[in-house]
């Protein structure tokens, strides 16, 4: 029978330990094990701030220890901040995220000192495996003491995975590891990556050119402001960093990932393929490959490939992003029931998921049930901080379920968060003239323009706002210019479904029914709802038979 064992806690030494408990004599170990790294505890309203640095520094240290130990999937706990359950049950986190196991960590005052707690948990059923308690200095000048004394207790606690070939030793200045943490700490909690951050952590790395977290986390603030701004010199960066952190840790996975990512996003040829090479090495045994492999076919327009790979990740590791991950490449092939089962299954095994639950509003809005929608967008509207695209969506499931009442309420919400925004005077014109009050609703269709009218002064019109200002136009009587604006749009995205969709309902508006009749089929075939069809604008087109049948096999098919 397995032992059971106790802890055993030193109140002033650097050790303490419990009998690890979940092997019995000659049983095969594991080929891998995922394990989440669940965010470290502090007391509520601690004094003492040193606390919350320290706490980083235990975070940053397991997750580096883990990472370096061999037949060990690590996962990081900023998967959970977007599901919002942080601080949910050990078992219920791991099952969202298709953990093997869960190592929490708690750290408090002990003094002058910070008396810290690793548990490893079985992720099933929360069983204790191992538990140890030591007490650290928590000064800002003794964090890399408090990563080393992390990174030993790690090990004695997994004893059954032996360190990774290749990883260098921590080499940092104390100042730099100190300025590194306090940084990501504050990434930690939300802040957004810009510029002054990526210049920060670079003149981390230049004091301390062997420190290993600094250069992925360098190289993962230019990856993201690559993907914000677009500029090359961003790109042309983050590659470089992550080249020199694969040099320096050739037996680290991290160091691959990051390079397999912005080999894709650089998309030149062979560099992907040779990075998902590199990355395969690194991690043997790992199913989550599968998802990598996923993300460059679908690089690479193998969109059937991509399919394959994605849903042999998700089979064997159902983890909330998996499932995600599956639907929307499932979305973008147009196969909106399996896309639906999988978000469904996502929230079953993550109740309460963010991106799952406006994944699936985001779903049913466009391509299903607009009442569905509306209830999952005002569960999500709800939530903190409010966010203006959600409580818009959430009046246009309304206006599209046949409540421009309700609808209007929550595009006067939104624009308390947002005053101005233009998409939203237009959303809420169409509301205002569905309820009967035609002459606010021309006010606000007049307002739109202006709003409009303002950013095109700054810069050419995204496609979408041209579209709205084309509405805004057909309503106020302007056909000729509404009709021309639409047609030049929809001739630069001719299968982009929101422009056709667009198209159609501004040839509605002016009367030209044939061309209404055209692209509302065409939005029909390319995905849109029949839902969006049901406002009155398209009255003129609903004894056409061929528009008929499209929304009757739109309405069976969603």
């Amino acid at each position: 029978a397995a032992a059971v064992g106790v802890a055993l806690l030193c109140a002033a030494g650097l050790a303490g330990w419990l009998a690890w408990h979940g092997r019995r004599t000659g049983e095969a170990v594991p080929l891998l094990r995922r394990v989440l790294v669940q965010p470290p505890q502090v007391p509520a309203g601690a004094p003492d701030p040193r606390l919350a640095l320290a706490a980083s520094g235990v975070l940053d240290a397991t997750l580096a220890s883990l990472a370096g130990l061999q037949g060990i999937a690590v996962l990081d706990p900023r998967q959970l901040a977007s599901q919002g359950t942080a601080d949910a049950a050990p078992a219920a986190l791991a099952r969202s995220v298709a953990a093997d196991e869960v190592l929490s960590a708690s750290v408090r005052p002990a003094g002058n000192l910070a008396r810290v707690t690793l548990r490893r948990l079985a992720g099933g059923e929360s069983r204790l495996l191992w538990t140890s308690t030591f007490q650290v200095a928590a000064n800002p000048d003794d964090l890399r003491l408090l990563s080393e004394a992390v990174g030993v207790h790690v090990q004695r606690g997994f004893p059954e995975h032996p360190p990774r070939p290749g990883l260098p030793v921590l080499e940092v200045r104390d100042e730099d590891y100190a300025a590194y943490l306090a940084l990501k700490q504050s990434l930690d909690a939300g802040h957004t990556p810009a510029g002054p951050e990526l210049a920060a952590v670079e003149a981390i790395v230049r004091g301390s050119p062997r420190f290993l977290a600094g250069l992925l986390l360098a190289g993962e603030l230019a990856r993201s402001l690559f993907l914000s701004t677009q500029e090359a010199r961003y790109l042309d960066r983050a590659q470089d960093l992550a080249r020199r952190a694969e040099a320096l840790a050739p037996g680290d996975p991290r160091p691959p990932v990051l390079s397999f990512r912005l080999a894709v996003l650089g998309g030149r040829a062979g560099e992907p393929e040779a990075a998902l090479a590199r990355l395969e090495a690194a991690l043997p045994g790992d199913p989550q490959v599968f998802s990598y492999r996923a993300e460059l076919a679908e690089a690479r327009g193998r969109a059937g490939e991509a399919l394959r790979h994605m849903q042999a990740a998700a089979q064997r590791i159902p983890s909330w992003r998996n499932l995600y991950d599956l639907a929307g490449l499932e979305l973008r092939s147009g196969r909106m029931p399996e896309a639906r089962r999988h978000l469904r299954t996502l929230l079953e095994r993550s109740p309460g998921n963010l991106w799952g639950t406006e994944a699936l509003a985001q779903l049913e809005l466009r391509h299903g049930d607009p009442h569905q929608a509306g209830l999952l967008f005002a569960e999500l509207a709800t939530r903190e901080p409010p966010q203006r695209s959600l409580w818009t969506n959430l009046g246009l499931a309304r206006f599209l379920a046949g409540d421009p009442e309700g609808a209007a309420a929550a595009y006067r919400k939104a624009l308390e968060i947002e005053p101005g925004h233009s998409v939203v005077l237009l959303n809420l014109a169409d509301a205002e003239l569905a309820r009967g009050r035609r002459q606010s609703a021309e006010a606000l269709y007049r307002q739109t323009l202006s709003r409009l009218a303002a950013l095109e002064a700054r810069s050419t019109l995204q496609a979408a706002d041209r579209m709205a200002k084309a509405q805004c136009l057909a309503h106020l009587g302007r056909a000729v210019e509404a009709a021309e604006i639409a047609q030049r749009t929809l001739q630069q995205s001719p299968d982009a479904p929101d422009a056709v969709y667009a198209a159609a309902l501004v040839y509605a508006l002016v009367g030209d029914r044939t061309s209404a009749l055209l692209n509302a089929k065409a939005a029909l075939r390319l995905g849109m709802s029949p839902s969006w069809f049901r406002i009155s604008a398209f009255d003129s087109l609903r004894g056409d038979p061929e528009l008929q049948g499209l929304l009757r096999a739109g309405a069976l098919s969603g």
